[in-house]
């Protein structure tokens, strides 16, 4: 499935909160002209093993009302527009793997 404009949107912007130094090389932009940064991809299988082992941390980029929805379990909710600094530092202090999903 092509990752969607909203879903490549939160990407780049958990990918530029979690890296500081992504952010003070960066010029200021419009949202939409946020650059995609390289992510790393990993197949189903091996997102299924880390999951399984509570090796992952996984988000749920899309509305609370879709999370609400139907998630993955253990999944937190995080929609893009509350993805930050501060919430990136949080995540980043799990010492584990992010993986994030949207529609």
């Amino acid at each position: 499935m092509k990752p969607t404009r909203f879903c490549r949107a939160a990407l780049a912007l958990l990918a530029m909160a979690i890296a500081p130094h992504a952010l003070a090389q960066a010029k200021p932009q419009a949202p939409a002209a946020v650059p995609m940064p390289k992510t790393d991809r990993m197949s189903m299988a091996d997102f299924k093993r880390l999951l399984a082992a509570n090796n992952v941390v996984v988000l749920d980029v899309r509305s609370a009302d879709s999370y609400a929805a139907g998630h993955i379990p253990g999944a937190l909710s995080v929609p893009e527009s509350t993805i930050n600094a501060a919430v990136a530092e949080k995540l980043k202090k799990m010492g584990k793997p992010i993986a994030t999903y949207c529609s």
